[in-house]
């Protein structure tokens, strides 16, 4: 389970908030250290901010986010959301990729009533649920005005605009999302923007196939976790793949038929340009 707590504008506003979470199941996987929200906003507030005061918080901008999970030996991976009215689904694609290695993904989203400015949030999406096909139907996030786990439903094919309790219950028009922040390890330096490149490459073969069943996903993985899934996978030259030296921290690229893996292509996640390391073909089940 991922702890929660509401916000508390003496000491920490929603930024700060969502830093807590989303740092929380970091501690065990790359050693970063406990602190308290106060500790954050006080780590936090060392970078420029916009003139309000500290304490009592007003929040924090993005580059005071990112100036903290910096200072803590972490890298933050920003990715911009594409403008436009039919964006591409980059916001579950970075869910998808991210949470699969228990890295939490800070959403910046902005929220707007009729004729008036929008509001600025800051909330952590901390799960996913697929539909039979494969598909991202749900985000779940821990906001700390609405709850934990709160489940937000696409509003325009690709997850930028949201439907959740911020429209059926707080009277706003739309949910949209602004920006989205990843803390990362350093060593993990193969940017989420190569692999998706990548990936993208390999959806123009299989788009023609999807009513075959056919699909593709990319995701972070670390190597234990990895291993672990191909003991429970039958695939081609298994021990020889399982005794091979690999990076601790892998990119893959999965072709699936039927939800079920059919191929992997596996990228070492510590090169800082993709560098493909090998194939594994699996069995697929009648």
């Amino acid at each position: 389970s991922l702890p929660f707590q509401t916000q508390d504008q003496a000491v920490a506003a929603c930024a700060t908030t969502a830093l807590w979470t989303s740092l929380s199941p970091l501690r065990g996987l790359f050693s970063i250290p406990l602190l308290s929200p106060a500790e954050i906003t006080e780590k936090a507030i060392a970078y420029p901010g916009l003139g309000e005061r500290h304490f009592p918080s007003s929040g924090l901008n993005i580059f005071q986010i990112a100036g903290f999970i910096n200072s803590i030996g972490l890298d933050t991976e920003k990715i911009k959301i594409p403008d436009g009215e039919n964006p591409e689904d980059i916001v579950s694609n970075v869910v998808r990729a991210y949470v699969k290695a228990g890295i939490l993904v800070i959403a910046g989203i902005k929220l707007k009533r009729r004729n008036s400015e929008y509001d600025h949030h800051a909330v952590v999406i901390s799960g996913y649920r697929c539909n039979s096909p494969g598909e991202v139907a749900e985000l779940y996030v821990h906001d700390d005005q609405i709850g934990p786990y709160s489940r937000v439903r696409c509003a325009d094919n690709s997850f930028v605009e949201w439907e959740n309790e911020w429209i059926s219950h707080y009277d706003y028009e739309q949910v949209r999302v602004d920006f989205l922040l990843v803390p990362i390890y350093p060593k993990i330096r193969l940017a989420f923007g190569h692999i998706h490149g990548i990936h993208k490459e390999y959806q123009k073969y299989v788009v023609q196939l999807k009513d075959s069943g056919i699909g593709t996903e990319f995701f972070l993985t670390l190597l234990n976790s990895y291993k672990r899934f191909l003991l429970d996978h039958a695939c081609a030259n298994k021990v020889e793949v399982l005794s091979k030296p690999l990076p601790r921290f892998l990119w893959v690229i999965r072709t699936l038929l039927n939800g079920q893996p059919v191929l992997d292509s596996l990228y070492d996640g510590t090169e800082v340009m993709p560098k493909k390391l090998l194939y594994i073909s699996f069995e697929i089940k009648a």
